[in-house]
Protein backbone atom coordinates (compact mmCIF):
# COMPACT_ATOMS: atom_id res chain seq x y z
CA UNK A 1 0.00 0.00 0.00
CA UNK A 2 1.36 3.15 -1.45
CA UNK A 3 1.70 6.57 1.23
CA UNK A 4 -1.00 7.98 -1.00
CA UNK A 5 -3.74 4.92 -0.43
CA UNK A 6 -2.72 5.13 3.53
CA UNK A 7 -2.72 8.66 3.69
CA UNK A 8 -6.49 9.06 2.34
CA UNK A 9 -7.82 6.22 4.85
CA UNK A 10 -6.69 7.93 7.78
CA UNK A 11 -8.02 11.26 6.20
CA UNK A 12 -11.26 8.90 6.42
CA UNK A 13 -11.48 7.56 9.41
CA UNK A 14 -10.30 10.62 11.30
CA UNK A 15 -13.23 12.55 9.12
CA UNK A 16 -15.52 9.61 10.45
CA UNK A 17 -14.48 9.73 13.91
CA UNK A 18 -14.83 12.89 14.29
CA UNK A 19 -18.19 13.21 12.45
CA UNK A 20 -19.25 10.12 15.67
CA UNK A 21 -17.59 12.73 18.30
CA UNK A 22 -19.90 15.85 16.83
CA UNK A 23 -22.69 13.47 16.79
CA UNK A 24 -22.33 12.30 20.35
CA UNK A 25 -21.66 15.70 21.90
CA UNK A 26 -25.26 16.94 20.66
CA UNK A 27 -26.59 13.92 21.48
CA UNK A 28 -26.27 14.08 25.09
CA UNK A 29 -26.54 18.12 25.18
CA UNK A 30 -30.30 17.58 24.16
CA UNK A 31 -30.31 14.46 26.35
CA UNK A 32 -29.58 17.21 29.63
CA UNK A 33 -31.76 19.71 28.17
CA UNK A 34 -34.74 17.20 27.95
CA UNK A 35 -34.41 16.39 31.18
CA UNK A 36 -33.59 19.21 33.20
CA UNK A 37 -36.67 20.33 31.28
CA UNK A 38 -38.82 17.48 32.58
CA UNK A 39 -37.34 17.93 35.89
CA UNK A 40 -38.27 21.77 36.40
CA UNK A 41 -41.94 20.70 34.83
CA UNK A 42 -41.89 18.16 38.27
CA UNK A 43 -41.55 20.94 41.10
CA UNK A 44 -43.48 23.65 38.87
CA UNK A 45 -47.04 22.79 39.01
CA UNK A 46 -48.71 25.91 37.99
CA UNK A 47 -46.23 28.04 35.76
CA UNK A 48 -48.28 30.89 36.25
CA UNK A 49 -47.88 30.91 39.64
CA UNK A 50 -44.43 31.04 39.87
CA UNK A 51 -43.51 33.37 36.46
CA UNK A 52 -46.25 35.40 37.04
CA UNK A 53 -44.95 39.39 36.52
CA UNK A 54 -41.19 37.68 36.34
CA UNK A 55 -39.11 39.10 33.28
CA UNK A 56 -35.82 37.25 34.12
CA UNK A 57 -33.73 38.61 31.48
CA UNK A 58 -34.45 42.15 32.56
CA UNK A 59 -32.38 44.77 33.70
CA UNK A 60 -34.95 46.04 36.63
CA UNK A 61 -35.02 42.45 37.78
CA UNK A 62 -31.46 42.21 37.83
CA UNK A 63 -30.51 45.65 39.86
CA UNK A 64 -33.36 44.78 42.62
CA UNK A 65 -32.14 41.37 43.99
CA UNK A 66 -33.65 42.11 47.56
CA UNK A 67 -36.64 43.94 46.31
CA UNK A 68 -39.80 43.59 48.77
CA UNK A 69 -43.01 45.90 48.02
CA UNK A 70 -46.64 45.82 48.44
CA UNK A 71 -48.76 45.42 46.12
CA UNK A 72 -52.67 46.90 46.20
CA UNK A 73 -54.99 45.51 43.82
CA UNK A 74 -57.44 48.59 43.55
CA UNK A 75 -59.14 47.54 39.97
CA UNK A 76 -63.60 47.30 40.45
CA UNK A 77 -64.20 43.74 42.21
CA UNK A 78 -66.93 42.08 39.54
CA UNK A 79 -68.50 41.34 43.01
CA UNK A 80 -70.38 44.01 44.29
CA UNK A 81 -70.54 42.50 47.62
CA UNK A 82 -66.72 42.68 47.79
CA UNK A 83 -66.42 46.12 46.42
CA UNK A 84 -65.34 46.89 50.04
CA UNK A 85 -62.38 44.50 50.31
CA UNK A 86 -59.20 45.04 48.88
CA UNK A 87 -55.95 42.54 48.50
CA UNK A 88 -52.89 43.76 49.63
CA UNK A 89 -49.72 41.44 48.45
CA UNK A 90 -45.95 41.00 49.43
CA UNK A 91 -43.78 39.65 47.52
CA UNK A 92 -40.13 39.02 47.46
CA UNK A 93 -37.89 37.93 44.50
CA UNK A 94 -34.71 37.16 44.65
CA UNK A 95 -31.30 35.67 42.29
CA UNK A 96 -28.65 33.45 43.09
CA UNK A 97 -25.73 32.26 41.74
CA UNK A 98 -25.95 34.44 38.51
CA UNK A 99 -29.24 34.19 38.27
CA UNK A 100 -29.39 30.49 38.08
CA UNK A 101 -30.97 30.02 41.34
CA UNK A 102 -34.12 32.00 42.49
CA UNK A 103 -37.09 32.25 45.06
CA UNK A 104 -40.11 33.91 44.55
CA UNK A 105 -42.73 35.08 47.69
CA UNK A 106 -46.39 35.91 47.20
CA UNK A 107 -48.68 36.28 50.26
CA UNK A 108 -52.04 38.20 50.00
CA UNK A 109 -53.68 39.09 52.76
CA UNK A 110 -57.49 41.10 52.49
CA UNK A 111 -57.93 44.98 54.24
CA UNK A 112 -61.76 45.60 55.01
CA UNK A 113 -62.74 48.78 54.49
CA UNK A 114 -63.93 50.63 58.15
CA UNK A 115 -65.51 53.57 57.58
CA UNK A 116 -67.68 53.22 60.27
CA UNK A 117 -64.73 53.21 62.24
CA UNK A 118 -65.39 49.59 63.63
CA UNK A 119 -62.88 48.34 66.44
CA UNK A 120 -63.70 44.66 65.30
CA UNK A 121 -62.89 45.26 61.60
CA UNK A 122 -59.65 47.42 62.47
CA UNK A 123 -58.81 44.29 64.64
CA UNK A 124 -59.18 41.82 61.53
CA UNK A 125 -57.22 44.08 59.16
CA UNK A 126 -54.66 44.50 61.54
CA UNK A 127 -54.53 40.54 62.75
CA UNK A 128 -54.69 39.57 59.35
CA UNK A 129 -51.80 41.98 58.09
CA UNK A 130 -49.76 40.55 60.81
CA UNK A 131 -50.26 36.70 60.25
CA UNK A 132 -49.25 37.57 56.03
CA UNK A 133 -46.26 39.53 57.65
CA UNK A 134 -44.84 37.37 59.50
CA UNK A 135 -46.05 34.09 57.62
CA UNK A 136 -44.07 36.06 54.53
CA UNK A 137 -40.63 36.50 56.78
CA UNK A 138 -40.45 32.91 57.96
CA UNK A 139 -41.05 32.09 54.25
CA UNK A 140 -38.23 34.64 52.87
CA UNK A 141 -35.83 32.99 55.75
CA UNK A 142 -36.05 29.53 55.06
CA UNK A 143 -35.94 30.13 51.64
CA UNK A 144 -33.05 32.02 51.20
CA UNK A 145 -30.95 29.81 53.55
CA UNK A 146 -32.62 26.84 51.25
CA UNK A 147 -31.44 28.30 48.38
CA UNK A 148 -27.96 28.83 49.78
CA UNK A 149 -27.40 25.00 50.90
CA UNK A 150 -27.99 24.33 47.46
CA UNK A 151 -25.34 26.55 46.02
CA UNK A 152 -22.69 25.23 48.52
CA UNK A 153 -23.95 21.29 47.34
CA UNK A 154 -24.14 22.28 44.33
CA UNK A 155 -27.41 20.46 44.17
CA UNK A 156 -29.86 22.14 41.96
CA UNK A 157 -30.63 22.26 38.34
CA UNK A 158 -30.13 25.54 36.38
CA UNK A 159 -33.16 27.93 36.08
CA UNK A 160 -34.68 26.27 39.83
CA UNK A 161 -37.70 28.46 41.09
CA UNK A 162 -37.94 28.15 44.95
CA UNK A 163 -41.09 29.71 46.10
CA UNK A 164 -43.78 29.99 48.52
CA UNK A 165 -47.43 31.32 47.10
CA UNK A 166 -50.35 32.03 49.14
CA UNK A 167 -53.37 33.05 47.71
CA UNK A 168 -56.69 34.52 49.28
CA UNK A 169 -59.81 34.86 48.14
CA UNK A 170 -62.67 37.00 49.83
CA UNK A 171 -66.37 36.81 49.38
CA UNK A 172 -69.03 38.67 51.01
CA UNK A 173 -72.96 37.89 51.57
CA UNK A 174 -74.36 40.88 53.52
CA UNK A 175 -72.76 41.24 57.24
CA UNK A 176 -70.67 37.47 56.78
CA UNK A 177 -67.28 38.22 55.13
CA UNK A 178 -65.67 34.24 54.46
CA UNK A 179 -61.75 34.33 53.23
CA UNK A 180 -59.76 31.03 51.71
CA UNK A 181 -56.46 30.62 51.67
CA UNK A 182 -54.47 28.52 49.49
CA UNK A 183 -50.89 28.01 49.36
CA UNK A 184 -47.96 26.21 47.84
CA UNK A 185 -44.38 25.27 48.78
CA UNK A 186 -41.26 24.25 47.04
CA UNK A 187 -38.11 24.28 48.19
CA UNK A 188 -36.48 21.90 46.20
CA UNK A 189 -38.72 18.54 47.19
CA UNK A 190 -42.05 17.49 47.34
CA UNK A 191 -44.49 20.68 46.53
CA UNK A 192 -46.65 20.97 49.93
CA UNK A 193 -49.88 22.83 49.90
CA UNK A 194 -51.90 24.89 52.73
CA UNK A 195 -55.29 25.77 52.99
CA UNK A 196 -56.98 27.95 55.52
CA UNK A 197 -59.98 29.83 56.44
CA UNK A 198 -61.73 32.29 58.32
CA UNK A 199 -65.15 33.87 58.99
CA UNK A 200 -66.56 37.16 60.34
CA UNK A 201 -70.00 38.48 61.25
CA UNK A 202 -69.32 41.80 61.09
CA UNK A 203 -72.81 42.50 62.34
CA UNK A 204 -72.36 40.78 65.98
CA UNK A 205 -68.14 41.31 65.62
CA UNK A 206 -67.51 37.78 65.82
CA UNK A 207 -65.21 35.31 64.15
CA UNK A 208 -67.33 32.32 63.14
CA UNK A 209 -67.05 28.82 63.51
CA UNK A 210 -68.99 26.02 61.88
CA UNK A 211 -70.97 25.57 64.92
CA UNK A 212 -71.73 28.86 64.39
CA UNK A 213 -73.39 27.99 61.14
CA UNK A 214 -74.68 24.76 62.00
CA UNK A 215 -77.26 23.72 64.70
CA UNK A 216 -77.47 19.98 65.47
CA UNK A 217 -76.25 16.95 67.02
CA UNK A 218 -72.30 16.58 65.36
CA UNK A 219 -73.63 12.88 64.65
CA UNK A 220 -76.49 14.44 62.18
CA UNK A 221 -73.87 16.98 60.52
CA UNK A 222 -71.43 14.38 60.08
CA UNK A 223 -74.00 12.16 58.21
CA UNK A 224 -74.08 15.13 55.78
CA UNK A 225 -70.63 16.07 55.29
CA UNK A 226 -69.97 12.50 54.75
CA UNK A 227 -72.93 12.41 52.66
CA UNK A 228 -72.21 15.03 50.27
CA UNK A 229 -68.19 14.11 50.05
CA UNK A 230 -68.94 10.25 49.27
CA UNK A 231 -71.62 11.72 46.53
CA UNK A 232 -68.43 14.31 45.28
CA UNK A 233 -65.64 11.47 45.22
CA UNK A 234 -67.90 8.22 43.95
CA UNK A 235 -66.94 4.58 45.46
CA UNK A 236 -63.01 5.32 43.97
CA UNK A 237 -61.71 6.42 47.28
CA UNK A 238 -62.60 5.23 50.79
CA UNK A 239 -62.73 7.97 53.91
CA UNK A 240 -60.78 8.22 56.85
CA UNK A 241 -63.15 7.63 59.77
CA UNK A 242 -60.79 8.49 62.51
CA UNK A 243 -60.45 12.16 60.96
CA UNK A 244 -64.33 12.39 61.44
CA UNK A 245 -64.52 11.02 65.08
CA UNK A 246 -61.60 12.90 66.55
CA UNK A 247 -61.99 16.22 64.91
CA UNK A 248 -63.73 18.38 66.93
CA UNK A 249 -66.89 20.43 64.27
CA UNK A 250 -65.38 23.98 65.59
CA UNK A 251 -62.29 23.15 63.78
CA UNK A 252 -63.49 22.35 60.56
CA UNK A 253 -62.69 24.68 57.75
CA UNK A 254 -65.66 25.92 55.55
CA UNK A 255 -66.43 29.70 54.21
CA UNK A 256 -69.67 30.88 52.84
CA UNK A 257 -70.55 31.48 48.50
CA UNK A 258 -73.78 32.92 47.04
CA UNK A 259 -73.89 31.54 43.76
CA UNK A 260 -77.12 32.13 41.40
CA UNK A 261 -78.46 34.35 44.38
CA UNK A 262 -78.34 30.66 46.69
CA UNK A 263 -76.49 30.59 49.82
CA UNK A 264 -73.73 27.66 49.69
CA UNK A 265 -72.24 26.24 52.57
CA UNK A 266 -68.07 24.97 51.51
CA UNK A 267 -66.63 22.41 53.16
CA UNK A 268 -62.67 22.67 52.76
CA UNK A 269 -60.54 19.97 53.42
CA UNK A 270 -56.67 19.68 52.68
CA UNK A 271 -55.01 17.14 50.82
CA UNK A 272 -54.69 14.01 52.73
CA UNK A 273 -56.85 15.43 54.97
CA UNK A 274 -60.03 12.67 54.72
CA UNK A 275 -59.13 10.43 51.88
CA UNK A 276 -55.61 9.50 50.07
CA UNK A 277 -53.46 12.23 48.20
CA UNK A 278 -55.19 10.84 45.00
CA UNK A 279 -58.35 12.59 45.99
CA UNK A 280 -56.65 15.89 46.12
CA UNK A 281 -57.65 18.84 48.14
CA UNK A 282 -61.68 18.48 48.27
CA UNK A 283 -63.94 21.15 48.98
CA UNK A 284 -68.04 20.11 48.81
CA UNK A 285 -70.68 22.45 48.74
CA UNK A 286 -74.16 22.23 50.20
CA UNK A 287 -76.83 24.34 49.62
CA UNK A 288 -78.82 26.50 52.62
CA UNK A 289 -81.73 24.97 51.31
CA UNK A 290 -80.46 21.51 51.45
CA UNK A 291 -79.29 22.10 55.03
CA UNK A 292 -82.64 22.82 56.27
CA UNK A 293 -85.01 21.00 53.70
CA UNK A 294 -83.54 17.87 52.58
CA UNK A 295 -80.89 17.40 56.10
CA UNK A 296 -83.01 18.88 58.27
CA UNK A 297 -80.42 20.79 60.08
CA UNK A 298 -81.09 24.51 61.44
CA UNK A 299 -78.52 27.16 60.29
CA UNK A 300 -78.02 29.81 63.25
CA UNK A 301 -77.02 32.70 60.45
Amino acid sequence: MNKKKLSIIILCVSFVILALGVSLFFYFRNKNNTNSDLINQNFEPNSQIIDQNIDYSSDKNENKSNNEKQNVDNSENKNPETKNITIQKLTHYEQFDDKLLKIKIEVEYPVISNENHSNFIDKINKGNKLEAEKEFNRCKLNLKQTAEDMIGYGNYYPDTVLYYYENCEITRNNNIVSMIIRGEWFAGGVVDRLLKTKNYDLKNSKELKLTDILSGSKKNIIKMIKEKIREYLGSDYELYDDYFKNQDLKDYKFHIENKNSQDILVIDFSRYEIACGAAGAISIEIPFSDIKQKYKIDLKI
